[in-house]
């Protein structure tokens, strides 16, 4: 055998240790027939047995072994070699291994020794000696042990021997090793002590046997499998493994067991670990193995790219679909099949889609069927796995080719009345003409048991696992009973063979028994029997938490679980479930008839979640639809729940039109929404979507609720391009539109309502005039920005011109035109209406202000403003012509209506007039027109705007349309960021920059006010006052007055109008929205303490009415007995009625008669408060 020092020695030590333990077993011969100095009873007489058994050690000639005489370092040699020798090794060609051991020595056994153990690495010698005559000490043994059979220390292992300085330094870590293997236990080692003969064979048989233990030093790798697999390769052959020699940090295994053990050489065990614990991808792990680590115990765990791997279609009602990580089954994706002509597959309505039980494997189940032989194409995207990675779209393409007889692979009565048949592929009969979900009678020919056709009352079949539910209409008797099945055929039309099979059924006398209640959600718990039952209803069970009863209104069986039953709850479960609940259940039974007589109870909690929902992704999709994906599945979600807010952060009214639950692969989701924006964010811009608090909950106990989000969109621009106008110049003797001569051209411009693709307005292809391309005597210029172009039709005699207006000889239509966003033109092959450019100068129809420091001049029809001369465009006081603001800039050119939009150096007036006085010829309120002069005003065309002159001063004057909305001016005198109030009448004032009005029932029911704690107000709880003058309101104001309710309220108020319709300026325009601001505190009384205000006041003011001359003390007429005041209504009483009556009528006595004196008493009443208040008076006699 070659010398491999290192290599060697796991063997050597495994061979010999092997050797040893076949001494040990087999007949030992007796110390005193070996040795005569060996006591049978001494420490170390078995060790010596066992070397001299095997030929390792020797005694001497005269029968003695000389136990306690040192051994010496030639007789360690010859140990050693004896044992290389007896495993294969050779004795080296060379024998000259050391200086004092030559090779003609007489001792030959041991010069063959020394050449062994230094070529092996046993015995390196010192300066090219062995010195064999020397006796070893404790120290060179300890290296010779270790090194002979790789002896290994642990990293972090701390020795307990006290003399380890009296050691070599070179010795010490040797003298720890033998210490760490257990081959010394002594804590005085005397490392320079000498060795004797009987000690040192106990070492060596110790040393062997500790090396014959496996322990981490033999690991040789370790290898991932799978996230819940590891295969650990160990040097040599293990005959066992415990699971509890093995740890991972943070990882719990499951259970541990031997793949294999390798050949004769370089002898390998792979151990297989199985964790519970799913191990993280691109995370490190190592194994420690009986607590000790190597560099080799590490492993990397590889991120895998979650994708499918297979597709199969092996029958023609099944796709199964196999993935290389489990999917979550909440979140499949979209999934869809397409034939060979782009028609969508329809999945089956309940089994479309299912998942294996370790989630790799989907099985997707068609309505129909495939079609023998045909090409599908399939898409998944959208998929996660159960760790919420994406799994990598698939579009793929698969041949549904069914070639196998079906079998049926086995019959089993699972209960009296039920029995499951396994196939290997989906099956059908002539007998199920409605489907077999939906089959009810005889199954002749197909199921016999004891030889009879089975009678069914249902029949269920499971696409994923081929699985088929027979439920019996009788129920069978306990023994065992043959099942045939015969007669079915796949759906390609191939018959299964018949088969019998044997199934027992046991005699059951118990009544069946709840094993489990799982709370789903608020109101749902599921139930599970410890068998089969028959269908029960709501009135067998009961649920009671912290004694309080809860009915259970609808029980649905639970598919594909037999023992399963869902039970719908009124009302909701409250959170004391999560500490007890109690399920009771009576008449109910098996299916052998054993019935639940008295009323059982199982107890139960609900699991206590607390993780609110959130919105995990969003995704805005080609149609600017949102799609929000929660964390967990949720209710309640609606459009009101979503605020839209543009680039500048400004609510957009009605942003949000919208929200539905997705349909995923035929089942609507609780986890997925499409959201619809408004229309108007298909122009392409940026938004913000915001999900408000509390929105939606969760199913849980607490019906946790979700927290504020906002999402970034960047919406696309979906709008079609329209054509705004077309407008037409026809060539005559003093107009041109070319170079050439004649008068026989036209010109057309088209314009626009948003930049076009010039490339696509070049194209000469996408005109039609006539209905025919346009020919080479066309000329098309399109505009530098893109929102105009320039047809020159260019005619020579005998040809005529071709006029495009309605009745004229031509007709222009434009077709593939496309927007820079790449929609194409919505006028796309139509004649497009022609009108000549204006004749007239009169550009200017209308100036409106757009923004208190912009104006929109708007042209006539058959005008486009094509420039301005800003140095000539003023806005002047209406009477003394005083300059108030002069055009400083062009905002903008709008190519659809012709105008164009100029700023102003001063702002106006939100209803047009003067907002800043100027000297003594402009105060604040003065009207204000705009006046032109010069070339103010450009058509396309090159003409201005006609002038008229005044006093030598040619202009043109215009009237300003107001077209800028009311706004709120926050009114907020201490600046903290909160509306003023009147905390003394409990009002809001909300002021606007202009003059306002509305209708007060309207603007009441529009304002969304809420409380403190987030509330809304009803109408009731406030008076809202406001102009309601259409014509001329004189009133910037919205007064808002708190009612009293039903208690004190001291907090502040938030106030919205959102979508406003009913809050106009005089103009007509409607009030900007209001964002949500928020008003200072202010402290409402209750209705209660109003009412006793109210009441304390009327009788503080009350008072009699008397007749003019009368008083208190002298009554001669009638008496005024209010019967109102302040809110409080006032009733009277007298204590002589037929003197002063309750309505104040007066009664004198007669002549003669002494005066009467009445006492009045009034009761004042407001609500709950009252009081009473009393007036005596004298009625004179007559």
């Amino acid at each position: 055998m070659a010398y491999q020092p290192k290599s060697y020695r796991k063997f050597l030590a495994g061979s010999v240790s092997a050797a040893l333990v076949a001494t040990a077993v087999g007949p030992v011969v007796a110390s005193a027939a070996s040795f005569s100095d060996v006591n049978p009873n001494d420490s170390h007489a078995a060790n010596i047995e066992k070397l001299v058994e095997k030929g390792y050690i020797k005694g001497y000639e005269d029968g003695t072994f000389k136990p306690y005489n040192n051994v010496t370092r030639g007789q360690v040699a010859k140990i050693f070699a004896r044992i290389l020798k007896d495993n294969g090794f050779q004795v080296p060609a060379d024998k000259k291994a050391f200086d004092d051991v030559p090779v003609d020595a007489k001792d030959q056994e041991l010069v063959e020794a020394a050449a062994i153990v230094k070529a092996a690495g046993v015995m390196t010698g010192n300066e090219g000696k062995l010195n064999p005559t020397q006796t070893m000490t404790r120290q060179q043994m300890a290296k010779v042990l270790v090194e002979a059979f790789d002896l290994t220390k642990p990293a972090d292992f701390t020795s307990k021997i006290t003399d380890l300085d009296k050691a070599d330094e070179w010795a010490r870590d040797y003298i720890k090793t033998l210490e760490a293997n257990g081959v010394t236990v002594v804590t005085e080692y005397n490392p320079k002590g000498t060795v004797t003969r009987a000690a040192f064979a106990s070492f060596v048989v110790r040393a062997l046997e500790a090396s014959s233990q496996t322990t981490a030093q033999d690991i040789q790798g370790v290898q991932y499998v799978d996230q819940n697999t590891l295969e650990v390769t160990f040097n040599g052959e293990l005959k066992d493994v415990k699971k509890e020699d093995f740890a991972i940090e943070g990882v719990e295994i499951d259970s541990v067991s031997i793949k294999a053990a390798a050949a004769e050489e370089a002898k390998t065990t792979v151990v297989v670990i199985k964790t519970k614990t799913p191990l993280e991808e691109g995370k490190s792990y190592t194994i420690s193995y009986k607590g000790q680590t190597t560099d080799k115990t590490k492993v990397d765990v590889p991120v895998v790219t979650p994708k499918v791997e297979s597709v199969s279609a092996n029958n023609l009602k099944t796709v199964k679909v196999t993935f290389n990580k489990a999917l979550n089954p909440d979140a499949l994706g979209t999934i869809q099949i397409k034939d060979a002509n782009n028609n969508t597959v329809t999945l089956d309505s309940t089994q479309g889609t299912k998942l294996s039980a370790d989630g790799k494997v989907l099985s997707i189940t068609a309505s129909g069927l495939f079609t023998q032989g045909a090409e599908y194409s399939l898409k998944i995207e959208g998929a996660k796995t159960v760790d919420g990675k994406e799994v990598t779209a698939y579009d793929g393409k698969f041949t549904a080719l069914d070639t196998t007889v079906p079998v049926v692979e086995s019959a089993t009565i699972t209960s009296p009345k039920t029995i499951e048949i396994a196939f290997s592929e989906p099956v059908t009969s002539s007998l199920f003409t409605s489907g077999i979900d939906a089959f009810a009678g005889v199954l002749t020919n197909l199921v016999q048991i004891d030889g009879v056709n089975a009678y069914v009352d249902d029949i269920s079949f499971d696409y994923a696992t081929n699985k088929m539910q027979l439920k019996l209409n009788t129920a069978l008797t306990a023994g065992e009973h043959t099942i045939k099945v015969m007669g079915f055929k796949d759906h390609a039309g191939f018959p299964v063979e018949a088969k019998e099979f044997k199934s027992s059924l046991a005699a059951d006398t118990a009544a069946p028994t709840v094993t489990s209640v799982q709370v789903l959600q608020y109101n749902k718990v599921r139930v599970t029997f410890d068998e089969v039952v028959s269908t029960p209803v709501a009135a067998n069970f009961t649920i009671s938490v912290g004694g309080t009863n809860y009915t259970v209104t609808q029980v649905d069986a639970v598919a594909g679980d037999q023992k399963s039953y869902d039970l719908t709850v009124s009302p909701d479960l409250g959170l004391g479930a999560v500490v007890d609940a109690t399920l009771k259940y009576k008449n109910i039974k098996d299916f052998y008839n054993n019935e639940v007589t008295t009323e059982k109870t199982f107890s139960f909690k609900a699991s206590d979640e607390t993780t609110a929902p959130t919105v995990v992704s969003h995704t805005l999709n080609s149609d600017n639809t949102v799609e929000l994906t929660f964390s967990e599945d949720v209710e309640g979600l609606q459009a009101a729940d979503f605020e839209l807010l543009d680039k500048d952060n400004k609510v957009v009214t009605g942003g949000v039109t919208n929200v539905q639950a997705k349909t995923i692969n035929n089942v609507v989701s609780k986890k997925v929404y499409t959201v619809t924006l408004a229309s108007s964010v298909n122009a392409g811009s940026n938004y913000t979507l915001k999900l408000k608090k509390d929105s939606v909950n969760d199913f849980s106990i607490r019906k946790n609720t979700n927290a504020e989000q906002t999402f970034a969109l960047s919406t696309k621009d979906l709008v079609k391009p329209n054509v705004s106008a077309v407008l037409q110049t026809l060539e005559n003797a003093n107009t041109t539109v070319n170079t050439d001569t004649d008068a026989l051209d036209t010109k057309l411009v088209i314009y626009f309502d948003e930049a076009m693709d010039k490339t696509t307005l070049e194209n000469k292809a996408n005109y039609l005039i006539n209905n025919a391309p346009i020919g080479s005597n066309v000329t098309v210029t399109p505009a530098q920005d893109g929102k105009s172009v320039t047809l020159v039709i260019n005619r020579t005699a005998p040809e005529t011109q071709q006029n495009f207006t309605a009745g004229g000889n031509a007709t222009i239509k434009v077709l593939n035109l496309k927007d820079v966003a790449g929609n194409l033109v919505d006028d796309f092959n139509v004649d497009l209406t022609v009108n000549n450019y204006s004749s007239t100068t009169n550009i200017i129809s209308d100036v409106q202000l757009v923004a208190k420091n912009q104006i929109k001049i708007v042209p006539n029809a058959g005008h486009v403003i094509s420039a301005v001369d800003l140095n000539d465009i003023q806005v002047v006081d209406n009477d003394s012509q005083t300059v108030y603001a002069q055009a400083t800039r062009v905002v903008s050119y709008n190519s659809t209506d012709g105008s164009v939009t100029v700023e102003l150096s001063r702002n106006l007036g939100s209803d047009v007039s003067a907002a800043t006085a100027i000297g003594t010829d402009i105060a604040v309120g003065d009207s204000l027109r705009v006046k032109f002069t010069g070339d103010a005003v450009t058509n396309a065309q090159g003409q201005t705007q006609a002038l008229t002159a005044d006093n030598g001063t040619a202009f043109y004057d215009a009237t300003i349309t107001d077209k800028v909305k009311p706004s709120l001016v926050v009114t907020d005198t201490d600046n903290d960021g909160l509306i003023d109030v009147n905390d003394t009448n409990n009002t809001i004032t909300l002021t606007f920059d202009e003059n306002v009005y509305a209708s007060t029932a309207e603007l009441e029911a529009a304002l969304v006010i809420k409380d403190k704690d987030g509330k809304r107000l009803g109408t009731s709880a406030y008076d809202v006052t406001v102009d309601t003058d259409t014509n001329a309101p004189h009133s910037k104001t919205v007064v808002i007055t708190l009612l009293p309710g039903a208690t004190e309220y001291v907090g502040n108020y938030t106030i919205t109008l959102s979508d406003n319709v009913s809050l106009k300026d005089i103009a007509g325009n409607l009030a900007n929205d209001i964002a949500t601001v928020t008003t200072e505190s202010l402290t409402v009384e209750s209705q209660a303490s109003a009412d006793a205000a109210a009441v304390a006041a009327a009788k503080a003011a009350l008072a009699i009415g008397y007749a003019t001359g009368d008083s208190a003390n002298s009554v001669t007429q009638n008496l005024t007995l209010p019967t109102t005041s302040n809110g409080a209504t006032i009733t009277w009483a007298s204590d002589n009625p037929s003197v002063v009556a309750t309505d104040g009528k007066v009664t004198r006595p007669a002549t003669g008669q002494p005066n009467a004196t009445v006492t009045l008493t009034a009761t004042i009443t407001k609500g709950s408060a009252t009081d009473t208040k009393t007036f005596t008076v004298t009625v004179k006699a007559q």
